[in-house]
């Protein structure tokens, strides 16, 4: 998750963004993501990022 923070923040400051509204992320089908515990631990790592107030919104695909 600290990867998808550094990622977030990265981008960001590329795009020269003040604030990131969403993050979105892809998982496979066949990964047990409990979606409370990535919203959580987001929230958590991003807090005084860019991303501190973006909603997580997770893809799942096969």
């Amino acid at each position: 998750m600290r990867n998808i923070i550094e990622v977030v923040k990265e981008e960001a400051e590329a795009a020269q963004a003040a604030q990131i509204t969403a993050v979105h992320l892809v998982v496979g089908e066949g990964r047990d993501i409990v979606e409370d515990l990535v919203q959580s631990l987001f929230r958590f790592l991003a807090r005084g990022t860019v991303a501190e107030n973006a909603a997580v919104i997770l893809h799942h695909v096969p």
